[in-house]
């Protein structure tokens, strides 16, 4: 409710009746004060704004004389509880001493500034010389900011001096009324004050984001505050964190072990890196064999503990151990098969095995082993579990490998031979292997294993009635019984053949050698019989005798160069009908079974098998020709082998009278991979029983050199 007060003053020499009885005298004027809002509204008390503690407000108040005599000089004064809260604007106040007439007003002008919080009181007095005062009470609302961070405290933990750490905290303005940012303070060493959100006023409910920034440049604790001020208040959130120096730990040399820390925080084996705020402890625990040889910093010398003095600066302490011992591979063999395993120590070859053996390497070193097989690597187990494998450190003493080949469908056995690789083979009788090289001839029994071997050059071998063995060398063809004893050479003056299937043996024991410049014959004592002249080539240079005794021989068709025509001898001399076109394809070898001509040649990506009975072609990878071979492999069955250059595998497979295929074995590796390991065929022999040999190179693991290898099938 708004009420006004009035004052009533006389304004003459005294005021009441006359003296005594009624007389007359002359009435005065009254002079009355009403004071209001900036309204107009009468008042007996003013209720300030809301204000915040130590933040100010003002109220205007209007006077105004609403009697009949002027009333003066005004006298304004401020009392009660609370009367230092507030106070008069005296640039505005128009009131003070101020004497007004009769409608006359004058203003006054309130100041509330809160000490504290809560309901604000006092008494505005408005007095003149001639009247009762008047009095307005005045009451004012006083609130404080409130305020608080979130998170409360800026806890950074451990931080590794020199790099900056940002932490973002929220100031948040949970009150009902907007709060001044007065300032934003940051306190203590390696702390500082980043971005902010926060502008001059932070409006109730809402909040800002203030980045601190800690880089400590001590080891240990370190704490600051963050601070903004807000009317006045101080609202401050902790900070701290612990600088520390990061320790990192390198293991050197062949031994193994484990290095902890005291304080904890390295324990390498796993976790070599660790920050710490003050000297630590290294504590060398060496793995079996193992010794100390030496730490980095220079005073530990080779003791198992190691101190590292506390400093700011990151350290790396290197801790070298060594093995002490001898060390070895141990590789077993196990399966039906066979195959080659390779030893690498520290990247470098340093054992290839054909069969179990023992390989000594460096303890601690890393090694690698890797193995191959023409038949089937089935498992690996003991210190390695595939292949290839790698132990990051030989351990002292002896770690076993077992490699478990075995052999595919249809093979026999398998054989690395010593000497060089293998371009010719041929089965004798008694189910014998003869294998030769461009050093050496070796006789291998009908399971594999060495009857003999002579140290001579082999281009061609065949094998004749007794089980003796015919060899064609660099100039000489040699007859040789059956413990290899030489029965009697001859020079044959045909040229040279680059093939493995340049003689062919008649059931009598004589003998034709072929040349690229004809075809010569001898009997079983080595005189000869007769010489034909015959162009030849590479790719043309082959000899059989059939079931009659006559002589053939491969030359390219007369018309067209594309196909392979067979001339023919009988065992007299006597010139027979030619063959034509007795296969398709230019690189061309013939045999001959009881039934017949068998005739297996390639040329334009396809390859071409034709006997009795028997058809057969294949489409190849190579753009050209690849490299045939073919042999009499029992009554009626043929062998067929092709491969193509350079690449490692082949295709071999058996073919019946009827033409059909039990069975093939296809391997190809990829055309121009040098890199890749494995066989390599280079011809194919038959044997009286079925059987069938492929002789050639087998490449070792990752690396070029050559082994040579012999694979023997079952029917």
């Amino acid at each position: 409710m708004k009420w006004s007060c009035v004052v009533v003053a006389c304004v003459v020499a005294g005021c009441g009746g006359d003296d005594g009885g009624g007389g007359g005298g002359s009435d005065a004027g009254v002079g009355a004060l009403e004071v209001s809002d900036s309204d107009g509204a009468a008042v007996e008390s003013v209720t300030l704004a809301q204000t915040l503690v130590g933040q100010g407000s003002s109220a205007q108040l209007v006077v105004r004389n609403t009697g009949s005599a002027a009333i003066g000089p005004l006298a304004l004064s401020i009392t009660g509880d609370a009367a230092n809260d507030f106070s008069l604007d005296n640039t505005l106040t128009t009131c003070a001493a101020q004497t007004l007439d009769p409608t006359e007003s004058c203003d006054i002008v309130l100041k509330f500034r809160p000490t504290a919080a809560g309901e604000r009181t006092a008494d505005l007095a408005i007095a003149s010389t001639s009247g009762t005062p008047v009095h307005v009470g005045l009451i004012g609302h006083a609130v404080m900011p409130s305020l608080h961070f979130d998170p409360p405290t800026a806890s950074f933990g451990q931080l590794e001096i020199g790099p900056a750490t940002q932490m973002t905290l929220e100031l948040v303005n949970d009150g009902t009324v907007d709060a001044p940012i007065d300032a934003i303070a940051v306190s203590g060493a390696g702390f500082a004050r980043g971005a902010s959100t926060c502008g001059a006023t932070l409006a109730a409910g809402t909040s800002c984001d203030i980045v601190l920034t800690a880089t400590p440049q001590a080891l240990g604790l370190v704490s600051g505050n963050l601070t903004v001020t807000s009317a006045g208040v101080d609202y401050s959130a902790a900070a701290t964190a612990h600088g520390a120096r990061r320790v990192t730990v390198t293991k050197t040399g062949t031994g193994s072990g484990t290095i902890t820390s005291t304080p904890a925080g390295i324990n390498c084996g796993s976790t070599c890196t660790a920050l710490f705020e003050s000297a630590i402890t290294l504590t060398a625990a060496p793995g079996a064999n193992t010794q100390i040889t030496s730490w980095s910093i220079p005073s530990c010398g080779t003791a198992a503990t190691c101190t590292v003095p506390a400093d700011i600066t990151p350290a790396s302490v290197t801790v070298s151990m060594t093995l002490s011992g001898s060390s070895e591979i141990a590789i077993v063999y196990a399966g039906s098969a066979t195959g080659e395993v390779k030893v690498f120590e520290s990247g470098a070859p340093v054992a290839t095995c054909f069969g179990s053996c023992s390989v000594p390497v460096t303890a601690g070193n890393e090694v690698a082993i890797e193995a191959s097989t023409p038949s089937t690597l089935t498992s690996v187990s003991g210190a390695c579990t595939s292949s290839p494998c790698l132990l990051l450190s030989a351990p002292v003493g002896t770690s076993t490998v077992t490699f478990t080949f075995n052999k595919d469908s249809k093979e026999q056995w398998t054989r690395f031979l010593p000497g060089d690789i293998p371009t010719a083979a041929a089965f004798d009788a008694s189910g014998n292997l003869v294998v030769g090289s461009p050093s050496n001839l070796i006789k291998l029994a009908p399971a594999g294993s060495t009857l003999w071997t002579l140290s001579m050059p082999v281009s061609a071998i065949a094998t004749g009635p007794s089980d003796t063995i015919y060899v064609r060398t660099d100039n000489s063809l040699v007859k040789l019984d059956s413990s290899g004893t030489q029965l009697w050479s001859v020079t044959p003056a045909v040229g040279a053949c680059v093939g493995a299937h340049d003689l062919a043996v008649a059931s009598d024991g004589s003998v034709v050698a072929r040349g690229n410049t004809g075809v010569a014959r001898w009997d079983a004592g080595g005189t000869a019989s007769w010489t034909k002249t015959l162009s030849g080539d590479d790719h043309h240079c082959s000899v059989a005798i059939d079931a009659s005794g006559n002589v053939l021989a491969d030359v390219p068709d007369a018309d067209t160069g594309e196909a392979t025509d067979v001339k023919r001898w009988a065992s007299d001399g006597t010139a027979l009908a030619d063959l034509t076109n007795a296969s398709a394809g230019y690189h061309a070898m013939i045999t001959t079974n009881a039934a017949g001509l068998i005739a297996c040649a390639s040329g334009h990506s396809r390859a071409y098998l034709v006997g009795p009975g028997i058809s057969a072609s294949k489409t190849t990878t190579s753009a050209d020709y690849v490299q045939n071979s073919c042999t009499a492999a029992g009554t009626g069955d043929v062998g067929w082998l092709y491969r193509l250059g350079g690449v490692t595998g082949w295709r071999v497979a058996r073919y019946l009278a009827n033409g059909t295929s039990p069975w093939q074995l296809e391997t190809f590796g990829t055309a121009g991979e040098s890199s890749s390991y494995g066989p390599m065929a280079s011809t194919l022999a038959g044997s009286s029983t079925g059987r069938l040999a492929v002789v050639g190179s087998y490449k070792g693991v990752a690396t070029a050199s050559e082994t040579a290898w012999v694979q023997v099938y079952d029917p």
